[in-house]
């Protein structure tokens, strides 16, 4: 979680009287960032400047979620997801309370290191790709023209990118077209090193009809972004991410605001996206969001959006102490969206969040395993000091009913050290089974958390990633 615009921090004085004045009027400032709502990093500054009698009152905590972020230290991930059960709807009862203190044991098994650079393009790379019929390619394909994407799909005929090299400057796989059919597999999509910030999404598609991405290495770009290409709500199917492996979101910085690993922009319908892992190094990524549901979600009990065993590591200010970072793990029902399940992922290191609920009816948090030390990869103090587990509130849109969350494990700890590991505002919200790791929070914790994961994946013999 990093503060990526350094405008924010000037905001930060103006904000503290706004901040005052809204829990005189009771009015909760947004504090999420999304792709295209920048707006929220100005409330969420308004919320860090409150001090912490403010935020210790009953009426800010109904008002302001201590959305905190964490500094992440490096990590060595693993290769390998676990076989994801078919999604479930979850229907859960009115609100219980129920928080127990324990030390959860994790087993500890070694996890190998992601790549950690893009490394020469093979031998005989061609240039960019139009495709505009129908097939399997398989090719080497560069840009090194910020303006012009390494693959532009420009058919409606189903496409397959199966052990491709995609190198781009600027953006990666692109549709120039609404209603593409695009499969992803067991491709490597690189961001070079640009001229100046740009746009480098890894895939961008506006309006496509399917989309399923797996195994594949995503490194230094700025990830998938999936979205309406206007107000309606967008239906993709089957629309699966899954197995993926990515390293260092947006490590060249973010030309505007709010780039992350998996962005959903009005997308409605069942998705399945799991046994992805995520590592952001501190100084190398410029990630908000890690993953980032924007008015999308499931469209009924039978077509959730499942989002599962995924292993986050890393949310972190690209430059200072994170005094400021927005940025964090998984986020369901940003300014709308429902029927979305997080359930079973393992977030450490994000800074400022875990997982949370911010908006929409019948979201839930499941199973999850949350760890944040409160420190970049060098060990120094990172991170807000509004940083929390599992924030639950309705900053914008209502919240539930049917909101839950359940049997979670959480250690989350402030860079002063302080833990604050559950922030609950939405009344009816179902509240229980969820313990928190006794002891300090250190980079052992985090690394154990890691090795975790590992075993899981190890256990069902899958691995993430591209099988080359």
């Amino acid at each position: 979680m990093r503060t990526k615009q350094r405008r924010r921090r000037k905001l930060t004085a103006t904000l503290l009287v706004a901040a005052v004045s809204l829990l005189v009027l009771g009015l909760a400032p947004t504090l999420h960032a999304s792709t295209t709502h920048r707006h929220r990093h100005r409330q969420l500054a308004a919320a860090a400047a409150m001090d912490a009698a403010t935020l210790a009152s009953a009426t800010a905590r109904n008002i302001l979620v201590e959305r905190g972020w964490r500094g992440q230290r490096q990590v060595d991930p693993v290769a390998g997801p676990v076989a994801a059960p078919a999604p479930t709807a979850t229907t859960v009862p009115a609100a219980t309370t129920t928080t127990t203190t324990t030390a959860v044991p994790v087993p500890a098994t070694s996890v190998p290191a992601p790549p950690t650079g893009p490394g020469p393009a093979p031998a005989g790379c061609g240039g960019p790709l139009r495709i505009t019929t129908g097939g399997t390619y398989s090719g080497c394909y560069q840009s090194t023209a910020t303006g012009t994407a390494a693959v532009t799909v420009a058919t409606t005929q189903p496409v397959v990118l199966d052990h491709a090299t995609i190198r781009h400057a600027g953006r990666g796989v692109v549709n120039s077209v609404t209603g593409t059919r695009i499969t992803l597999t067991n491709s490597k999509l690189t961001a070079l090193a640009p001229p100046s910030r740009v746009d480098q999404r890894a895939v961008r598609l506006s309006g496509p009809a399917l989309f399923v991405a797996e195994h594949n290495l995503l490194m230094d770009g700025m990830g998938i972004w999936l979205g309406s290409n206007s107000q309606a709500p967008l239906s993709i199917a089957p629309l699966r991410v899954r197995f993926n492996d990515t390293v260092n979101v947006a490590r060249y910085g973010d030309p505007s605001c709010c780039v992350q690993f998996l962005q959903f922009d009005k997308v409605t319908g069942a998705a399945d996206i799991g046994w992805n892992r995520v590592t952001n190094a501190s100084g190398r990524s410029n990630v908000a969001d890690n993953i980032n549901m924007y008015e999308s979600g499931g469209s009924g009990l039978s077509a959730i959006v499942d989002i599962h065993d995924n292993l986050i590591y890393g949310g972190y200010d690209v430059s200072g102490n994170g005094a400021g970072y927005v940025g964090g793990g998984i986020i369901a029902g940003d300014n709308g969206g429902n029927f979305t399940t997080i359930r079973n992922n393992r977030v450490v290191s994000t800074s400022n969040y875990g997982v949370a609920i911010v908006g929409g009816h019948d979201n839930h948090l499941l199973g999850n395993r949350l760890i944040n030390d409160g420190r970049d990869d060098a060990g120094a103090p990172h991170g807000p000091s509004f940083a929390v587990g599992i924030p639950l509130w309705q900053p914008s849109v209502p919240t539930g009913p049917n909101t839950s969350a359940t049997g979670n494990v959480v250690a989350w700890e402030r860079p002063d050290g302080t833990r604050n590991d559950t922030w609950i505002a939405v009344a009816g919200a179902s509240i229980s089974g969820n313990s928190k790791l006794a002891g300090d929070v250190t980079a052992a914790t985090e690394q154990a958390e890691m090795r975790g994961w590992a075993a899981a994946a190890g256990a069902a013999g899958l691995t993430v990633g591209p099988d080359w």
